[in-house]
């Protein structure tokens, strides 16, 4: 191209960075003076919002998040990217689309140079499998470690069925290291619920949230495909498989609600010292309970023996009153948890601000003041995040919450110390990220 473009009387001059520089700074910056080129990759269907989208311009306002590096603004491109994010509706689906690629064509806020090849091998014996631009299609999932994206619950449904033998491959269990049994097998969850063996997975993509529920004894599958960010689809996946199994001779009551007096005691923060998780448990008017780890909440059950925790999902959770301040926590791998209780009114920690890095992740904290608190700016070799406002909970401990596109988490945190009190780094904790450290910076 350079040389094509200087028969036409224009110079260019090429400069290479490296990808940490590029997507870290220049992009983000939007520092080049004239054209910047790079590669991407986009499953067919997926949603432009983070390319395109207006709100997905980076700049000082929003701590320079997102991937519109063009700068491309145009309202009514947002409006038909809501519509092909939200509607069930095929036809306005295909219309919004059709909007979208029209509008991308007259203003051409990028221009496609090629597209990469990518070789997709598969063994003679595996069936149903549609090849198509990043390893997926929307009526199959990948073929290789699959598991099935948000919006294909139907295609797994016939991916399965081609492939039987595979099918009950992807359901083997393992232990864990001390003996105890995994409930997540190769990329599906297998839980004993009322008396039946149910095999599934769900899946949340922005727009979505879906649920594929096997009860394979039973010959029964319920799909549920939401496009609502509070529907709960494992819980309706599950309501469903009780209607069917009510009307079954033998089969094992449907789990009991957690009674609301029993709950209403426990209403409020815990936390655990020994790993700084929190839990929330909330109460509502009517009885309704709700548990809250890491952002993700569910409805608790009374389990058989009396405890109150989950019967559904992938992980263990079983919960028991020790005394007014104190609860016990079964998590998987039989791992008991202590936590107690959180009194309110906590304030911040002294001497966080300040700037912090893993060298693991190349990912860098700043942490400063703001409106009579404190928040964080996050930036990783990629993408940034934040403001992220903190939250006290006791002592070192606080709470981040992380807001993004698929759901509101939160991250829980330990501020560490040295001999003379003075703040060295943080522990970091998530739903599926354990003890990351984040080490103090000098300055």
């Amino acid at each position: 191209m350079q040389n094509a473009w200087k028969t036409l009387g224009v110079e260019v001059t090429l400069r290479t960075e490296p990808s940490r520089t590029l997507f870290g700074q220049t992009t983000k910056h939007r520092a080049f003076p004239g054209l910047v080129m790079y590669t991407w990759t986009s499953l067919v269907g997926e949603s432009p919002r983070l390319t395109l989208g207006s709100g997905m311009v980076p700049s000082e306002a929003n701590n320079w998040s997102g991937a519109n590096f063009t700068g491309f603004s145009d309202p009514e491109f947002d409006k038909a990217v809501d519509i092909a994010e939200t509607e069930l509706d095929p036809g306005k689906r295909r219309a919004a689309w059709a909007a979208m690629q029209r509008i991308y064509a007259e203003r051409l806020p990028a221009l496609p140079l090629f597209v990469t090849v990518i070789p997709q091998a598969m063994p003679p014996w595996l069936r149903g499998f549609g090849p198509s631009f990043g390893g997926a299609s929307h009526d199959r999932p990948r073929a290789a470690g699959a598991r099935p994206r948000g919006a294909a619950p139907a295609g797994w449904s016939r991916w399965l069925d081609a492939n039987p033998d595979l099918a009950g491959a992807l359901a083997v269990q393992a232990p864990f290291g001390n003996g105890t049994m995994s409930l997540y097998a190769r990329g599906q969850v297998v839980r004993d619920y009322r008396g039946v063996r149910t095999v599934g997975h769900g899946g949340l993509w922005p727009g979505y949230r879906t649920e594929f529920l096997r009860a394979p004894s039973e010959d029964v599958a319920v799909i549920v495909i939401a496009n609502r960010a509070d529907a709960d689809p494992l819980l309706l996946a599950h309501q469903v498989l009780d209607l069917l199994l009510d009307a079954r001779p033998g089969a094992a009551p449907a789990p009991m609600r957690a009674n609301p007096e029993v709950t209403r005691p426990l209403a409020g923060r815990w936390l655990d010292p020994a790993t700084a998780a929190t839990l929330d448990i909330a109460v509502t008017q009517d009885g309704a309970t709700s548990f809250t780890a890491y952002g993700l909440p569910f409805e608790p059950s009374t389990l058989p023996d009396g405890r109150l925790g989950t019967v559904r999902g992938m992980s263990r959770f079983a919960l028991r009153p020790v005394d007014a301040d104190t609860i016990e926590v079964e998590l998987d791998a039989g791992h008991i948890a202590t936590f107690l209780r959180v009194p309110p009114n906590a304030a911040l920690p002294d001497g966080l601000p300040g700037s912090y890095c893993n060298d693991e992740m190349d990912a860098a904290w700043t942490i400063e003041a703001e409106a009579g608190g404190l928040q964080i700016l996050a930036r990783g070799p990629v993408t940034r995040g934040g403001p992220w406002r903190i939250e006290p909970v006791k002592g070192d401990v606080v709470r981040i919450p992380t807001p993004d596109l698929l759901f509101a988490s939160w991250l829980d945190a330990q501020a560490l110390r040295n001999g003379a009190g003075a703040v060295t780094g943080l522990m970091v904790n998530g739903g599926r990220v354990k003890d990351v450290p984040y080490r103090r910076l000098a300055g």
